[in-house]
């Protein structure tokens, strides 16, 4: 009598795993859908601004603070964070046990220099600026335990955005600026 081996001698190839953006539907299909802002409204809550408006300098509500935006529930504080409310789909169904890996920063600038964290919690001054928020994301993967493939690497991308303090102003003349 012969039996039959429950090994098989090749990997089935099946579909790589993908990331769920926190809709817990859309699939990711380019990093810029992360690295959006939830921007205050003014008003107590706030509006999504996408990345692909980032050419388009942001005014501030009245009364914001630097650490009240947020990108993709990251608050804007320079340092790397996982990022949050993404999960992991496969159309094979071996998403069971996935994660997605990777990192999100997004820092504040002023003429160049990183605002220090201790001014994070500071009104913007209408005095300063525009200042720069860069929101950046690297090795992006959406992993699983098993199948094959049991990974999907996004990789890196960045963006940066401009906002205008509400009442931005000018703060001093020069005699000799007043042409």
């Amino acid at each position: 009598s012969h039996a039959l081996s429950a090994h098989t001698t090749n990997v089935i190839h099946g579909n790589a795993p993908y990331v769920i953006l926190g809709d817990g539907f859309n699939p990711l299909t380019d990093l810029r859908q992360i690295i959006g802002l939830n921007f205050p409204d003014g008003q107590g809550g706030y509006n999504w601004i996408s990345a692909w408006d980032a050419g388009v300098a942001i005014k501030a509500p009245p009364g914001m603070h630097f650490n009240q935006v947020m990108s993709h529930s990251v608050v804007s504080d320079g340092y790397a964070h996982n990022i949050p409310y993404l999960t992991v789909g496969d159309a094979d169904g071996d998403e069971a046990g996935g994660y997605v890996s990777g990192y999100l920063k997004a820092t504040w600038y002023e003429n160049g220099e990183q605002i220090p964290n201790d001014r994070l919690g500071n009104e913007l001054w209408g005095c300063g600026g525009p200042y720069k928020l860069r929101v950046e994301v690297w090795n992006i993967q959406a992993n699983t335990p098993y199948g094959a493939p049991n990974n999907r690497y996004y990789g890196n991308n960045w963006v940066e955005y401009t906002v205008i303090p509400h009442n931005q102003s000018i703060c001093y003349l020069r005699p000799n600026d007043m042409g």
